[in-house]
């Protein structure tokens, strides 16, 4: 048994022990290094607490063959030479005990070990047999359990010290970190970079306990570096070796295809794996077969859904796929292979005059593979790169990111002063000029690339451009402006047959048109756009059409078709998109009486348009409807305003659907004395003539106020009788 403790693998223990209870034979299988041979030994060691059967241990990381797992068998449980064959000696020793048989590290010499099993466990009913190895032993009865990583902190965020400590992964790290450092601690210094290295070593057992064995000598930042750097340092030599143990172990195909999926990023899309790996010998016909191969030899993993599922790669083993990459000199054609395979969609994007949702959404799943193109062909394939580059950028715009976006297009513009798609590029880097605040510029750079499109007959780009114009015109309010350019743009779309962008261009002057106060032609224009939008799954913008409409009901007096169409635009909206609904149903509410409701929504929408967008259109309801401080009393107004920066999201989206209802969640319900005391503060008590009303101190009744106040975040006795009144009234 190894000396050093047992850290967290509560529930796969749990596993094991049910697993044993109904099978004879338990296979424990995972990557290299993540502690199946210690969790065997735990679970052997507590049934060693609670049994008297004989336990025999093999290793057999030697075995390669029949003959020699055989003979480690053998020597386990045969002490002397015995007549017979080799099996018939093993069953002879073994008889009819209640015996536990481990076989520890079987990948090798998988077949040949489940041969001997079968015989084994067929002839001696009270065997039973616990094995670790790399994949199933694939006999009948046999029960797999899977032994995953470590847990490691969440990496969407800087974890807290208290979500470091419930990492199994960051308990080993610190528990093996004192073995040679008896006085370290986890503190807020180095705490993101002990996350960060359990999380970069993927949770294995077997690399973690390397890096905590160089926190003796070592700040903890330094540590991974070290692992990898590759100098011959024997602690990353001996993270090499179980990586080279399991690639060794695999075909030649198997080999070829780890090695050119090293190339992507630790998650990889499946549609990307196939662009790099299917190449030459390998087809794409039989690439599924081998990625499941690889899974289930335990070199690969599903992504997690929430990670967008495709396939999930052990960093050890990545890094030293990538080695044997270089190695075999297949470097070049898998990086052209993903560049080929990137540029087709990129092409495809420059000549496009709308980007469709579909794409987009495509880009962002993808935009960790067109950072790396964009690299590797910024100074060999300039003919791909500017595409590439323009893809990427517009992405980087969309996800918010304008100084990344302004500094890639910029780059790519110096290196290809003439190519075909230069005026593009020219469009989208004045687009992420107007995001950055230098309006000027932008409206510039989008005027100058207007003509220069029409010149060069590049009608998609032009329509590109137009839309741009458009939407700047329409930010600066100059709505005619904007109006025309979005014309030219529907007509040049109508012409290529892009229906997802002739429905955009729609619904933008279905919104210029509600800015203009010319609401048929914007009921007219969304009709038109809506059922299109839908079709090709618009979702950006239904929210939008649906707003229309609702204005255009508002307008003429129908408030139940508006509050409907207000209330399903809230939800389909987006969080940053859904301040004009929310402004709708403000509206609404003013419009029936139901004042207190329309402030708390408008407050909401006001809090939401905080963040600017880049919509056109957004500010179509800022300011509207204004309603009026008289309408309600002061402290019934703050107290509606105060109400709506508590509710969350969910509260909001259920307090838009619930007409008139107060959610319930929104204001803590105060207790029966607590409604006592509040009631006659608003009968205008002092704090004595309440404790002589209800017979308690003065002391005891300040208590209950500064509750009252707590919980329904007031801060005087006139806005708790505004409160209690409007609570009377039902608002």
């Amino acid at each position: 048994m190894r000396p050093d403790s047992f850290v967290g693998r509560r529930s796969e223990l749990r596993r094991v022990r049910q697993a044993t209870a109904g099978h004879r034979l338990v296979t424990l299988t995972g990557p290299g290094g993540c502690g199946k041979t210690r969790l065997l030994l735990e679970s052997l060691r507590g049934a060693r607490a609670r049994t008297d059967r004989t336990v025999w241990w093999v290793d057999l990381a030697s075995a390669t063959d029949g003959p020699a797992v055989t003979e480690l068998i053998a020597a386990a449980i045969v002490p002397a030479p015995v007549d017979g064959t080799p099996v018939d000696r093993l069953a002879s020793a073994i008889g009819d005990r209640h015996a536990v048989l481990a076989l520890d590290t079987c990948e090798r010499a998988l077949e040949p070990c489940a041969r001997l099993v079968a015989e084994l466990t067929g002839r001696c009913p009270g065997l039973r047999v616990l094995a670790t190895s790399r994949e199933p032993l694939a006999l009948p009865g046999e029960a797999v359990v899977p032994v995953p990583p470590l847990s490691v902190p969440p990496p969407e965020h800087q974890p807290s010290l208290r979500e470091l400590r419930r990492s199994e992964a960051v308990r080993l790290f610190v528990d093996r970190a004192r073995a040679g450092a008896p006085d370290f601690e986890l503190t807020e210094a180095d705490a993101t970079a002990v996350g960060t290295l359990c999380a970069h070593l993927d949770g294995l057992p077997l690399a973690i306990e390397l890096a905590a064995s160089l926190v003796p000598r070592l700040p903890v930042e330094e540590i991974l570096p070290t692992l990898y750097r590759g100098d011959g340092a024997h602690r990353q030599a001996n993270l090499r070796a179980v990586a080279d143990w399991s690639y060794r172990l695999l075909g030649p195909r198997h080999q070829v295809v780890l090695c050119r999926l090293s190339l992507l990023p630790r998650d990889a899309a499946f549609d990307a794996a196939q662009a790099v790996c299917a190449l030459g010998d390998v087809s794409a016909a039989e690439l599924p077969g081998l990625l499941a191969d690889l899974a289930a030899k335990s070199l690969l993993t599903r992504c997690p859904p929430a990670a967008g599922g495709g396939i999930r790669q052990f960093e050890t083993v990545r890094r030293y796929a990538a080695e044997r990459l270089v190695e075999a000199g297949e470097l070049p054609a898998a990086r052209q292979a993903l560049t080929a395979w990137l540029s087709d969609r990129a092409t495809e994007f420059v000549q496009a005059g709308y980007v469709p949702q579909e794409t987009a959404h495509w880009v962002a799943a993808h935009s960790e593979y067109l950072a790396l193109a964009v690299r590797w062909t910024a100074d060999t394939d300039r003919a791909r790169h500017l595409p590439l580059a323009a893809m990427f950028g517009w992405h980087l715009a969309q996800t918010g990111d304008s100084r990344a976006a302004e500094r890639v297009l910029e780059q790519a513009l110096h290196r290809s002063p003439a190519t075909p798609h230069r005026e593009v590029l020219l469009t989208h880097l004045a687009g992420v000029r107007l995001r950055t605040g230098a309006r000027a510029a932008g409206i510039r750079g989008l005027e100058q690339a207007v003509p220069a499109l029409e010149e060069a007959g590049n009608d998609a780009g032009l329509a590109a451009a137009l839309m741009a114009l458009g939407a700047a015109r329409a930010r600066e309010g100059e709505v005619e402006s904007a109006i025309r350019h979005y014309e030219d743009a529907l007509t040049s779309l109508t012409a290529r047959g892009e229906h997802a962008g002739v429905a955009a261009c729609r619904q933008y002057l279905a919104w210029l048109a509600a800015r203009c106060a010319d609401h048929e032609r914007a009921q007219q224009g969304t009709e038109q756009a809506l059922p299109v939008l839908r079709l090709y799954g618009e979702t950006r913008l239904i929210p939008f059409a649906l707003s229309t409409t609702g204005t255009a009901a508002l307008v003429r007096g129908d408030l139940l078709t508006a509050e409907s169409m207000f209330t399903q635009a809230v939800e389909c909206a987006a969080d940053d998109e859904l301040s004009p609904a929310l402004d709708g149903l403000a509206a609404v509410a003013a419009s029936t009486g139901h004042h207190r409701r329309a402030v708390v929504l408008k407050t909401a929408a006001e809090r939401l348009a905080r963040t600017p967008s880049t919509s056109p259109w957004h500010s179509l309801f800022a300011g509207k409807p204004l309603i009026a401080g008289s309408l309600l009393e002061a402290g019934e107004y703050r107290a509606a305003e105060r109400l709506s920066r508590r509710l969350t999201r969910q509260q909001l989206l259920d307090h838009a659907h619930d007409g008139t209802t107060r959610p319930t969640t929104a204001e803590p319900a105060l207790s029966r004395r607590e409604n006592q005391v509040a009631e006659s503060v608003a009968a205008g008590l002092t704090n004595r003539g309440v404790a002589a009303r209800l017979q308690i101190s003065e002391q005891t009744v300040g208590s209950h106020i500064t509750s009252i106040y707590s919980k329904l975040d007031l801060s005087s006795r006139c806005e708790l009788a505004t409160w209690l009144t409007a609570r009377a009234s039902g608002e």
